[in-house]
């Protein structure tokens, strides 16, 4: 450990039992019942605290124009997605198994290929397996008392995204799913298959439409679960006068809600959202107060690998946070820091180094190192702080590393499993711009 990364675990050690700052009211009313981690105050878990430390957050960065030409660069790329709209036809080469699968000599249980074009009617697991849970695959689970870390959990499909599905387990009740963003396993009821590609493209065509800007809410009656960045079709009021509701219309937004039929086939249904349970007409302009008020919706919020709880791990957190600007993010950290955008490598550079750096980055522009990446705070004091959805780390006065599983605001002085701090750790920085 170099000397000025001593300084930094030396300074994180003691300050571990000191008391935390408070200030008038609210503030110090919640920091007298909620703990926090290390140099971690109550203040910070007010987005405004950052955001009034620097000027010209409410500035736009990327305007629709240049965000749509972004996206086009993501679609371009293989490594960061799948660009399931140039696909004309589905054929029955056009998905991959799960690959470790080949390696182990199993056989996936396969049926009836290709199906079609889908449409997500329900939040779905995307899982590298056709089962509901890790011990559908007993011959490649290993026993483990974990059960916050599933490594059959892939990823999540939200509610109204556009899907190829590609195949049909053989005992029918598991679709493989691919989404712009990742592929996978994934119950079929949470699909309506689209008649045609037409009926597929035309779903996706919205000249209005509602965002959900919360982690999630979930609607009246069908009990959906829409999460951030959730994007659904808006109806103008005289669109609503011509439809049948089972209440009044009056003082909601009504939008367009996909539903699968009996026989699995793509249909709409329509439902009311109250404007102040957290929605937006339209994208949110892509700003970094933006980004900072959104992340922190998140906060206590608790980690799910793969989205697993009903919630998000860390490149979801950030994934969602810019899909309510339209930004069509790679699911995957390490992928996701390959963002076309200002990108600052912290290869070989030392901790002093590395928080020089720091200095010169933008609040809100996302921080990497392999295995988690995070959104940047600023500074306060000595410390440099971030938000993310958290599974485990290290204090410095602890042999063992602790399980968090919760979205967080700590300093970088924390430490990783191998006793490095994060400082040390981080490999890059980027402002998607």
């Amino acid at each position: 450990m170099d000397a000025f990364n001593q300084v930094f675990f030396e300074k994180s050690l003691n300050r571990l039992h000191l008391s935390q700052k408070k200030s008038s009211g609210g503030v110090e009313a919640t920091a007298e019942f909620i703990d926090y981690a290390p140099d971690v105050t109550a203040e910070m878990y007010h987005a405004d605290f950052w955001i009034r430390r620097c000027a010209h957050m409410e500035n736009v960065i990327m305007d629709e124009k240049q965000i749509s030409q972004l996206n086009d660069k993501i679609l371009a790329d293989d490594r960061c997605s799948h660009n399931i709209w140039k696909q004309q036809e589905i054929s029955e080469d056009y998905d991959s198994d799960w690959k470790t699968s080949r390696e182990l000599g199993i056989t996936l249980p396969l049926g009836k290929q290709p199906v079609g074009y889908g449409i997500c009617v329900r939040r779905a697991d995307l899982r590298a397996w056709p089962g509901n849970t890790a011990r559908s695959a007993e011959k490649i689970w290993i026993e483990t008392d974990d059960t916050s870390d599933d490594k059959f959990q892939l990823s999540v499909v939200r509610v109204n995204m556009p899907v190829l599905i590609t195949r049909e387990s053989a005992d029918g009740q598991f679709y493989y799913i691919i989404t712009y963003d990742y592929e996978g396993w994934s119950e079929k009821e949470c699909f309506a298959v689209c008649r045609n590609r037409g009926e597929w493209i035309q779903a996706q065509r919205m000249e209005h439409f509602l965002v959900v800007t919360v982690p999630g809410i979930r609607l009246e009656i069908s009990g959906q679960l829409l999460t951030m960045g959730v994007k659904l079709r808006l109806l103008e009021v005289e669109e609503i006068q011509k439809i049948r509701l089972n209440r009044s219309a009056w003082g909601c937004y009504i939008v367009a809600i996909p539903q699968r039929r009996p026989d699995g086939y793509y249909q709409l249904s329509y439902a009311a959202i109250p404007p102040a349970i957290g929605v937006h007409v339209g994208y949110l302009p892509y700003t970094m107060e933006n980004v900072i008020h959104l992340a922190f919706q998140f906060l206590g919020n608790r980690y799910g690998w793969g989205g697993m709880f009903e919630s998000v791990d860390c490149s979801q957190l950030v994934q969602e946070v810019y899909a309510c600007f339209g930004i069509y993010l790679a699911r995957d950290a390490g992928v996701m820091i390959r963002t076309p955008g200002k990108r600052i490598s912290f290869r070989g550079m030392n901790v002093k180094e590395k928080v020089e750096e720091l200095d010169t980055l933008a609040i809100g522009s996302l921080l990497y190192f392999p295995g988690h990446i995070m959104i940047y705070l600023g500074k306060d004091g000595d410390e440099y702080y971030v938000i993310s959805a958290v599974g485990s780390l290290k204090l410095p006065d602890k042999k063992e590393p602790e399980s968090i599983q919760s979205v967080i605001v700590n300093a970088l002085t924390v430490q990783r499993g191998n006793g490095e701090i994060w400082a040390q750790e981080i490999t890059d920085a980027l402002l998607i711009e």
